[in-house]
């Protein structure tokens, strides 16, 4: 009996087209990226300006995601003004966008075009400096960028219909 071969992950051309996805999940994911350091600068600050909230609704770490619907639902039915309410939703909502892109970049097969969209959305880099960096030219760089955000668009989507999801249950 043979053994098959290892499969490596599932490669950059079985990825989306990123003309093919809906806008609102396009414009969802361009939103998230650019807003990558504002998030985890909000983020920072409510752990350490509100962490009275945290510590009163008993959250750990890996809770504050729209995750944990039933955490969230529990905390917006406490007593507490609704700055705060608006606030902590704020606060699960910035941590799941910042989960989102993390959890899509942590999916991508291994190589070059990882390593240049890590280097565009998360260092910040220019074009011209990821061209520097990795010894590639204007076009090769577009390209990853293009295959990442195809990619990235699926977890646009979980997010929007999540999002969705936890707003509703909240309402209700």
């Amino acid at each position: 009996m043979t053994e098959k071969p290892v499969k490596r992950g599932f490669g950059w051309k079985r990825m989306g087209d990123v003309h093919k996805a809906d806008a609102e999940c396009a414009i969802m994911l361009k939103e998230i990226i650019r807003r990558l350091p504002e998030l985890r600068e909000y983020c920072r600050y409510f752990e350490s300006r509100r962490k009275s909230l945290l510590t009163m609704a008993e959250i750990e770490e890996g809770e504050i995601t729209f995750l944990n619907v039933g955490k969230i639902k529990e905390l917006m039915g406490l007593p507490m003004s609704e700055e705060d309410k608006k606030a902590l939703f704020a606060y699960f909502d910035a941590s799941t966008q910042i989960m989102v892109l993390e959890t899509g970049m942590e999916g991508l097969p291994e190589g070059q075009y990882r390593e240049i969209a890590y280097d565009r959305y998360f260092e910040r880099m220019s074009y011209q400096e990821i061209m520097q960096k990795h010894s590639v030219n204007k076009k090769t760089v577009q390209r990853a960028l293009g295959k990442t955000k195809a990619y990235l668009l699926t977890y646009s989507r979980w997010y929007l219909d999540l999002a969705g999801k936890v707003k509703e249950s909240i309402n209700q």
